[in-house]
């Protein structure tokens, strides 16, 4: 059929009205191999599309090994052609073919992908997320939104390590690592294996220990001290240390709600972990988990240590993130009062301020407070998301009052979304995007004013200048007429001013 409306000149580049998409990205889609080779052989125009076509194929489409096997040869055959650039940014994400083949699990099409001579594994999308970042995400069967231009499928399954996929060393948008990712998804094997890498720089890795503490992952706390104990030639490393906030990793162990925190506190104690260390407010492991009655936690403390202090402290002691995290909202009131320091801290894992506890939480009062007393400035309060606290408000009460204390509505974040628009995208925060709405438009409304006064008042000062001009040039005209009749009388023959002092008269005057 193919060969027939070629030979009627058919056009074999001819686009649907609808997805705008070729006959060729058609025939990869639908995993048609013969299809596609006639395509080619006439000179069809190919698209980058096209290869995350042939891999993803139709929504819904099962995963038939024999059809797989012909979507990977269709991608053979579209990668010989030279006519695509492998490196593309694809889709409202900014994607190249790679991440989304590791992305969705396709082992075959990604190896032929990381043997193409011009592959640069180390492409960033917008969120600063590379090939090796989604190759972890799908190691632990975490999902991705697939791009705009393909089907809306996910696939689930878990695929193997893919080893060589970039710089271990390369961060996203918020800072954060692939092994910091790994870490926080529990994935053992994928943290063995990037500890392994040799171009992994641990000196430019911060609160490792600390992140698996607060996760509570007991085995990957063990790989990753062994791994900074040998790195210790380079730089010092301690089980002991304080991260920004003044915790250390046992301070973490004993603040978290986990199953399994007293494995976790079980394994710094023997890794050396001193449970009288003292955070900046000198509260000790022991302290925190009494006082939050973590039960695992006080038992291995109590067996595991000689000389306990055993100081009970107050819940005042506690980190104020720790009050946001489980809801003690009077005794963060407290503190927030009494000015404590911690009020600007930011939550390890997701950088989260009070400011975005208090509006998740609906928390009027508390955020009113923040903001006021404790002189909390929500603009440059900005999560891992790269989102302000006003993205997570839910009344129109907490979104005026951030909005009045400096909060920007034309913020984006690592998606390019507004407040806005994550306000339009839930029916409960609808009267959240109205008030949006109504701001954005006084805004621009107050813009447009400001602009039209300033014009204004621009052209009325050069009117003004003008006409001083021309009033200072007939002044200096009638003092020299005034000095020549004293010395040098004007001749009969020069009545008028001079050509120049005329011109320039005139146009000041216009």
């Amino acid at each position: 059929m193919v060969n027939f409306l070629i030979a009627e000149n058919h056009d074999v580049g001819i686009r649907d009205r609808k997805y705008s998409r070729t006959p060729l990205r058609y025939a990869c889609i639908n995993g048609y191999l013969e299809t596609v080779e006639e395509l080619l052989k006439h000179h069809t125009p190919v698209e980058e599309e096209a290869v995350v076509d042939a891999m993803c194929g139709l929504v819904c489409a099962k995963r038939l090994q024999r059809k797989q096997e012909k979507r990977q040869e269709i991608v053979r055959k579209l990668l010989r052609t030279d006519k695509i650039n492998i490196n593309a940014r694809l889709g409202a994400k900014s994607r190249t073919v790679l991440m989304l083949a590791v992305g969705h699990s396709h082992d075959t099409c990604a190896k032929l992908l990381l043997k193409h001579k011009s592959i640069d594994v180390n492409a960033q999308d917008i969120n600063g997320f590379t090939a090796l970042w989604f190759a972890v995400h799908a190691e632990e069967g975490v999902t991705i939104d697939i791009i705009d231009t393909v089907s809306d499928y996910v696939y689930d399954p878990r695929c193997e390590p893919i080893n060589g996929i970039g710089k271990e060393e390369n961060r996203d948008n918020a800072g954060n690592s692939t092994l910091i990712l790994a870490i926080r998804l529990g994935a053992l094997d994928t943290v063995q294996t990037l500890l392994k890498c040799e171009r992994l720089d641990l000196k430019t890795e911060k609160e490792l220990i600390h992140t698996a503490s607060a996760m509570g992952y007991p085995e990957i706390i063990r790989l990753l001290h062994s791994a900074l104990s040998q790195s210790n030639t380079i730089h010092v490393y301690s089980i002991n240390a304080r991260d920004e906030r003044g915790l250390t990793p046992l301070h973490y162990a004993s603040l978290s709600n986990s199953a399994r925190a007293g494995e976790v506190t079980e394994v710094l104690r023997e890794l050396g972990a001193d449970s009288n260390h003292t955070d900046f407010r000198g509260c000790t492991p022991y302290m925190m988990a009494s006082l939050l009655q973590r039960t695992q936690v006080l038992q291995v403390l109590q067996t595991k240590t000689t000389s306990l202090n055993d100081e009970r402290g107050s819940m005042q002691d506690l980190p104020a993130l720790t009050f946001a995290k489980y809801g003690h909202w009077a005794l963060l009131q407290e503190v927030i009062t009494a000015g404590r320091t911690d009020l600007t801290y930011k939550y390890m894992l997701t950088d989260d301020t009070l400011l975005h506890m208090a509006t998740a939480a609906n928390e009027t009062e508390i955020l009113r407070l923040l903001l006021t007393e404790g002189k909390l400035r929500p603009g440059s309060s900005i999560n891992e998301q790269g989102r302000g606290p006003l993205y997570l408000a839910s009344s129109v009460e907490i979104a005026k009052l951030l909005v009045e204390h400096g909060c920007n509505i034309d913020s984006t974040d690592f998606n390019n979304n507004t407040p806005l628009d994550i306000a339009h995208r839930q029916p409960r925060t609808r009267d959240v995007a109205h008030y949006l709405e109504n701001v954005l438009r006084m805004s621009k409304k107050k813009h447009r004013m400001e602009m039209w006064e300033q014009k204004t008042k621009g052209d009325m000062l050069m009117r003004g200048a003008c006409k001083a001009g021309a009033l200072g040039d007939y002044r200096i005209q009638d003092t020299e007429k005034l000095q020549g009749s004293a010395s040098h009388p004007p001749s009969k023959y020069c009545k008028t001013p001079p050509v120049e002092t005329k011109a320039a008269t005139a146009f000041c005057l216009n």
